[in-house]
């Protein structure tokens, strides 16, 4: 596996392409979760294409910590209706409490995702979940953010081989490589728009020193 390091360039087409669905992947310490996506929040102006004109955050149970956002966001609880057909570009963050709702989110993701404009992120425990709706979201999903579980390598082998099934170890290289730090992350950037060489990347916001872009070391 080789390394290449750059600054953060909207140019080089690192920005997400809107509309998406990003399944943002974190086993334990959920709030690690929330600081990524907060983030991106913050910086949605540079990271996003285009800008979404509202950003809706869909929970179970209230935390404290939304209030950090509150003046940026709608809330929502439980899944919001998207009945409107007005062609406003929409950014919807569900995250992982709301289990009781896999069809309705498959509905948001399959019909308000790829026929509205609407942007998707699902804040989850299990990047493969058991039924047929988690999996169908998974395999669809344009973006995924993945954070270290030392006690279960078995979910990124298993996509290592799905993505490079002749080369499984570039992913899990740069994966074991981009979550060495506490609070790492890889992210998979799936949409067929992107360069092959833009793939798999961490440090990817702008107050970020350098991001990083993992490349499969030429045989």
């Amino acid at each position: 596996m080789s390394v290449m390091r750059s600054h953060f360039a909207l140019q080089d087409g690192s920005e997400m392409e809107a509309p998406f669905y990003l399944h943002d992947f974190r086993k334990y310490r959920m709030w690690e979760n929330f600081f990524l996506v907060k983030q991106l929040i913050s910086y949605i102006n540079l990271m996003v294409t285009p800008v979404p004109e509202e950003i809706i955050w869909c929970y179970g149970i209230w935390q404290h910590a939304y209030e950090e956002i509150a003046s940026k966001v709608l809330f929502s609880e439980g899944l919001p209706k998207i009945e409107s057909d007005d062609g406003k570009c929409c950014l919807v963050i569900v995250d992982d409490l709301m289990t009781e709702a896999d069809k309705t989110l498959t509905d948001l993701f399959t019909k308000a995702c790829h026929h509205k404009n609407i942007s998707v992120i699902h804040i989850v425990q299990n990047l493969f979940g058991k039924n047929k709706e988690q999996r169908t979201l998974s395999l669809n999903s344009h973006y995924l953010v993945i954070f270290k579980n030392p006690r279960d390598m078995s979910q990124i082998s298993y996509l290592a081989r799905q993505m490079y099934p002749g080369n499984s170890r570039y992913v899990e290289e740069a994966y074991k490589d981009a979550t060495k730090s506490p609070h790492g992350y890889l992210l998979l950037d799936l949409k067929q728009s992107t360069p092959d060489n833009l793939r798999l990347r961490t440090s990817i916001f702008p107050s970020d020193p350098v991001q990083t872009v993992y490349l499969p070391t030429k045989q």
